[in-house]
C-alpha cells in the first residue's frame, strides 16, 4: 500500500467503544469480532474513514500520542 493511498474500513465492520477505552469490532457479514485493547489501535480505527491517506493517519497518531517512533 502506498503512503498516499486513502484507506477505508470495511463497511461491514461496525465498532462500539466500551467504557474502559477499548473498542469491539464486529463484521456483520461473518460475525467475526475483535477487541481493540489499546488507545493507538482505537485511534487508528477511528481515522480510517476513506478520506485520509496513510500519511495523514500516521501524522494524526503522532500528534495524538507522545513518543511515537518514526
Amino acid at each position: 500500500m502506498r503512503k498516499t493511498t486513502k484507506v477505508a474500513a470495511n463497511p461491514a465492520v461496525i465498532g462500539r467503544q466500551i467504557p474502559d477505552g477499548e473498542m469491539i469490532l464486529v463484521n456483520t457479514e461473518t460475525s467475526a469480532s475483535i477487541v481493540l485493547r489499546n488507545a493507538t489501535a482505537v485511534a487508528i480505527w477511528q481515522l480510517v474513514d476513506g478520506e485520509r491517506t496513510v500519511l495523514e493517519i500516521a501524522a494524526a497518531v503522532e500528534q495524538q500520542f507522545e513518543d511515537v517512533p518514526p
